[in-house]
């Protein structure tokens, strides 16, 4: 099986198993406790390694909608703000803790509410922009809380890449929501990133004590953000 055929196969099953959850796109509150019992469900049937190489599509969507407004495509925007809607859902059923698990969900209404604004060419750089930094942050907190449980359940490789995509995605947090990523930011984003990419290559204990305190360190960041946000909702 050559890895290209292999990690399009992952994809396709990802995919099939998020379209049969998210269903009808425009029907976001509808049977909530069932959507949630599907999604549960069709996680269970995805591989880890899936999981994997779709770490960053919730974020990449998110971009795409953003560009997709920027260029006066709404249609295309609400379709990518759908597609990380779905992959929300999915995410939720993997959260650790109830506090981001409940962010995600309500990140994944607001995107939906999003995508119908968009569908109506109602959706607002300024909303938009509000929705992408509170669903980044989400994602960012739930990616570090798996990283933090791959380390010390004894899976250094997906540790490694749940901790990279923390970094990141709570770098692209604080600048969707207008906020400046200062030096102190930058270094803990830069040490995190550093981390992950070492316990990717040695799978070390030591390494991956190293990524646990840089994650620690992002998690002080990401409360500050989540203070700001609040403060921020209108």
């Amino acid at each position: 099986m050559s890895r290209e055929w292999g990690a399009g196969r992952a994809l396709g099953v990802a995919l099939a198993a998020l379209v049969a959850v998210a269903g009808c796109r425009d029907r976001v509150d509808v049977e909530r406790v069932s959507e949630n019992a599907s999604a549960e469900r069709a996680s269970q049937g995805i591989d880890e390694a899936v999981w994997m190489a779709l770490t960053g599509e919730p974020r990449f969507h998110l971009m795409a909608a953003r560009k997709a407004l920027e260029d006066h495509k709404p249609e295309e925007a609400a379709s990518n703000l759908s597609a990380a809607q779905g992959m929300m859902r999915l995410e939720v059923t993997r959260a650790r803790g109830a506090h981001v698990r409940q962010r995600l969900e309500g990140a994944a209404l607001e995107m939906g509410e999003a995508s119908r604004q968009a569908r109506g060419d109602e959706l607002s750089a300024g909303e938009l922009a509000r929705v992408t930094a509170r669903a980044l942050l989400a994602m960012a907190e739930h990616h570090r809380e798996l990283a933090v449980a791959d380390f010390r359940s004894g899976e250094p490789s997906a540790g490694g890449v749940n901790a990279a995509e923390a970094a990141r995605g709570l770098g692209y947090a604080f600048t969707a929501a207008g906020l400046e990523v200062d030096s102190v930011l930058a270094k803990a984003i830069q040490t995190a990133e550093v981390a992950a990419e070492r316990v990717e290559r040695d799978r070390s204990q030591r390494a991956s004590a190293e990524a646990d305190s840089a994650l620690v360190l992002l998690g002080h960041h990401a409360k500050r953000l989540e203070n700001a946000l609040g403060a921020l909702r209108r």
